[in-house]
């Protein structure tokens, strides 16, 4: 998980994003951000209220989104209910009935930007593990009692990768100094300390009861680490995970003596004994293979049957039986198997398997292997106030802003005090103008999206990606050879003629600058930027400076941390 816009902008953007960031009252799910034409209560700006110097007016609510990382299924009042956290300001616990799709209650935990770990206990209370705070919370279905368990392991920002025990011990991993910890209600919180050195993100745990083990995944090139919890004795397991790739993400899960991992887009099963993978059969051709697609956050319970696990592949049910290795495509009585998105949460429900799908539309799906009946359709979570990723001024002199994560983006007009909802880009990293046409640089696929109609309406021909695809790979030619490069795009900046992409790779926090010029003759140039310490994160804008940068930067032959391809060029 990446660093928060706070960590990464300066004093003066933080204090204009904060002035900025109260919300709009929450609405149903599918009301993410503001309405169009929605006149701000604080109305237009009026000089003469700033005129005192140092003076700021509080715009007041500008956006409110949904996105969901997980859900777990759990009860509560003898019901069954999803649980989720809405990403934002105060992220909030959602309780929504999984069968009348209603919202039950929300509760906010202070402090927190959103979970990407959650897990209920066999007495039914959920645990929550957050980002940016870093802490750790049990809500109890009970008496819809949030409390409170501080941060497991001290100083670090983001707990990841729940699992659960059958002693109702809950174990998780930490960033940024990759710890494990264990904790029981009764004795508390046992860090078990550094899983693999040099590896910052330890983030997902698996816990196999057969052997009393805990899994650990840790992203970068793709770990798996076995501790034995009764010895402390840890291994390396060297089950050619390599082959995932170099992962920003990983995670886990346990079944039938199988441990589940997945990132990247794929997924690799490893025995839990053996340490072996496995290989799996592809249904659809009776091939066997190493890794199998998956777009899902992991797989399912094991089914009340026993006999498999469910997934998602390019957003449709698969089935994993656990007898064969083999996954089948899910063939419904009718329609497709299609869902509204990857599954990042299941549970089961009389026979029946319920499913979170996608991050930003709070749908959901329930397939019954009996009648093979499929059902899709929308929960009532709450879309929550967010932080404020990127601000920028446009040449209308309207103010435009984008969410944290979700990428939701909306207009202020400082004349009339109205916000319009504009479309949605995604994660906008950094923004530049030109010629009346937005160019935004887009997380985490690298891709630079070009806007030309923002203030008139829907989208048109001339819209879409520049220079960069959605593949998140790059290709530049320095020093005679070509290079296939896994970025992110950070930055866009016009210099002269051209345009200065900056980007960063992986984990390594380096900085990249790609520089594409109009004129086809100039060479495309790729150089590593490495920061000095406390000092500017970003290559000026002047484009001698930026020639002399472009100059004394080296050419990167392999970024660290990011996966590179190079072949001859002729």
């Amino acid at each position: 998980m990446r660093r928060t816009p706070w960590q990464r902008r300066g004093g003066l953007l933080a204090v204009l994003v904060l002035a900025l960031s109260a919300l709009l009252p929450v609405g149903r799910a599918e009301a993410a951000g503001p309405a169009a034409g929605f006149v701000h209560p604080a109305g237009p700006v009026h000089p003469a209220e700033c005129a005192r110097e140092g003076a700021f007016n509080d715009l007041g609510p500008v956006l409110s989104t949904l996105t969901l990382m997980r859900g777990v299924l759990g009860t509560r009042a003898g019901r069954p209910v999803w649980y989720s956290v809405v990403a934002g300001d105060d992220a909030r616990i959602n309780v929504v009935d999984a069968l009348t799709r209603e919202l039950v209650t929300t509760t906010p935990m202070r402090g927190a930007a959103g979970a990407w770990a959650l897990t209920v206990a066999s007495d039914g209370r959920l645990y929550v593990g957050t980002y940016n705070s870093g802490r750790f919370y049990r809500f109890d279905p009970a008496n819809d009692q949030l409390t409170d368990l501080g941060q497991p392991v001290p100083e670090e920002s983001f707990v990841y990768g729940l699992s659960i025990g059958p002693d109702g011990t809950v174990y998780g991993g930490t960033y940024p100094h990759g710890h494990a910890f264990a904790y029981h209600p009764t004795s508390g919180v046992t860090d078990i300390g550094e899983v693999s050195p040099g590896h910052r993100y330890a983030r997902a745990t698996a816990y196999n009861p057969d052997h009393h083990q805990l899994f650990v995944g840790l992203p970068g090139p793709a770990t798996l680490v076995r501790i034995d919890l009764a010895t402390g004795t840890r291994t390396t397991v060297d089950a050619g995970l390599a082959s995932l790739g170099t992962l920003d993400d990983l995670g886990l899960d346990y079944a039938g003596g199988r441990v589940f991992v997945y990132g990247g887009g794929a997924l690799a099963v490893v025995d839990a004994v053996t340490s072996a993978r496995r290989t799996l059969v592809d249904g659809s051709t009776g091939a066997g293979v190493a890794t199998y697609p998956m777009d899902s956050r992991g797989v399912s319970p094991v089914s009340p049957d026993g006999a498999a696990v469910y997934l998602t592949s390019g957003s449709a049910l698969r089935r994993y039986d656990l007898a064969a290795d083999r996954i089948d495509p899910v063939v419904p009585a009718a329609g497709t198997p299609a869902v509204d998105g990857p599954a990042i949460g299941y549970g089961w429900i009389d026979g029946a398997l319920y499913g979170l799908a996608g991050n930003y539309r709070g749908r959901g799906f329930t397939y019954d292997p009996g009648t093979r009946r499929l059902d899709r359709y929308t929960l009532a979570f709450a879309p929550a106030p967010v932080q404020l990723a990127q601000l920028t001024t446009g040449p209308d002199g309207a103010v435009y802003v984008s969410a944290y994560i979700n990428g939701q983006l909306a207009r202020y007009d400082p004349a009339t005090g109205r916000i319009t909802a504009q479309p949605r880009l995604g994660q906008v990293e950094g923004w530049h103008w030109r010629d009346a046409a937005m160019y935004a640089g887009i997380y985490p696929y690298g891709a630079v999206l070009a806007r030309h109609t923002l203030f008139t309406g829907p989208t048109t021909a001339n819209d879409g990606e520049l220079l960069l695809g959605r593949d998140e790979r790059i290709h530049v030619q320095a020093g005679g050879r070509l290079f296939e490069v896994d970025l992110w795009c950070r930055r866009v900046t016009q210099i002269g003629t051209g345009l200065l992409f900056r980007l960063t790779a992986g984990h390594a926090g380096d900085f990249y600058s790609l520089l594409r010029t109009a004129d086809s003759t100039v060479p495309n140039r790729l150089a590593r930027y490495v920061p000095p310490p406390r000092g500017p994160v970003g290559l000026t804008a002047d484009r001698d400076a930026l020639a002399v940068a472009l100059r004394d930067l080296p050419v990167q032959t392999r970024p660290p941390h990011a996966a590179v391809h190079a072949d001859e060029v002729g």
